[in-house]
């Protein structure tokens, strides 16, 4: 099973603080508990956010409408609900660079699927 999973980040090292307001998204496609791909979208709603926080949260949705998890630093429960209801997992995070993140969440899900899942 493949998923797509988005971390913020402006630098394309750290995680950014407000998941809003990067310059970039991280897109990792994992697949059997490792990274099969991964690119970098721009977040073109930047300027959005400074006048209407909800268009620029629908124009993230729009952006990262394909991935299954958005990991991030800073969630509050209403946004986290606003995701999930569009297919969306937020998954908070401590952890302050993009590629540790990552490894901690694939390792967790390797985790849970090793149960369960065989892969090739």
């Amino acid at each position: 099973m493949k998923l797509k999973i988005a971390v913020p980040t402006s630098d394309k090292i750290s995680i950014s603080e407000n998941f809003m307001t990067p310059e970039f998204f991280k897109i990792i496609t994992v697949g059997c508990g490792k990274i099969m791909e991964e690119s970098f979208v721009q977040n073109k709603y930047l300027e959005t956010f400074k006048n209407n926080r909800r268009e620029c949260i629908n124009g993230i949705m729009d952006l990262l409408k394909d991935c299954n998890y958005l990991l991030s630093i800073n969630c509050n429960e209403e946004v986290i609900k606003y995701f999930k209801d569009r297919k969306i997992i937020m998954v908070p995070t401590s952890e302050k660079i993009v590629s540790n993140a990552v490894f901690f969440f694939i390792s967790e899900m390797a985790q849970k699927e090793s149960d369960t899942c065989c892969c090739p």
